[in-house]
């Protein structure tokens, strides 16, 4: 994919807000390689903040906790979006996922979460 298409992409990606969208963004945040396509997993994620529903909420927290030892910086942005998504979801079963991956969780997952988490109190 060019980045031209790759932009466009992304762009129509972020534009979606229909409810009706939301088993194609988790279908994305769960299969798709985010080392191949990660503007494509990273709007993915971020789009699923704007759903409140359950499979979101377990969409964002595999999310939170997958990362790649080899790619930090990479880990890094997709825990920070899918933790900002749970913040914006908001709802309980999020924030019950930040606090849970606050607690336990690897070290960058936990930074994640609390980073959240402290912008909400």
């Amino acid at each position: 994919m060019s980045g031209r298409s790759r932009a466009t992409l992304v762009a129509e990606l972020t534009g979606i807000r229909d409810p009706r969208a939301c088993p194609l963004f988790v279908y994305l945040v769960r299969h798709l390689n985010g080392a191949k396509h990660a503007p494509v997993y990273l709007a993915s994620i971020e789009a699923l903040g704007t759903f409140g529903d359950p499979d979101s909420v377990d969409a964002l927290k595999q999310a939170l906790h997958r990362g790649d030892w080899w790619a930090p910086v990479r880990t890094q942005r997709a825990r920070t979006a899918a933790a900002a998504a749970l913040r914006k979801i908001g709802s309980a079963p999020a924030l019950d996922v930040l606090r849970d991956a606050s607690a336990a969780g690897s070290r960058g997952t936990r930074a994640a979460a609390r980073a959240q988490l402290d912008q909400i109190s």
